[in-house]
């Protein structure tokens, strides 16, 4: 977008003069090619005894180099049985406005 801006003099003789100022507003020029960071509280392996402990995931932050506020944005997928051994991953992941993405997982054991 283009838009002009004018500045005007009149002295006290009369004499006018003008020039006019063009501006662009432009689109950042930028790619962002950089993903989001997701670091993990805690332990990316949780131990977590059978039909003792429950699981509550310790969390995690978000960062990026662009996008601010991305930690709403985070998809936690995956759950703990802590009544049955096993290994239990937990997947996050996190999508900023350039479309590049990161993947983190948690493994819990039981």
């Amino acid at each position: 977008m283009r838009t002009g801006v004018v500045y005007s003099a009149v002295d006290k003789m009369g004499n006018k003069s003008s020039v006019t100022r063009l501006v662009s507003i432009i689109k950042p020029t930028y790619i962002d090619s950089i993903a989001p960071v997701i670091t993990l509280i805690g332990s990316a392996e949780i131990t977590i005894k059978i039909n003792v402990g429950s699981w509550v995931d310790p969390g995690f932050t978000v960062t990026d180099n662009h996008d601010t506020d991305l930690q709403g944005k985070v998809s936690v997928t995956g759950g703990v049985n802590v009544g049955k051994i096993g290994t239990y991953p937990v997947y996050y992941n996190v999508t900023d406005a350039a479309a590049t993405r990161r993947y983190r997982n948690r493994v819990s054991y039981t």
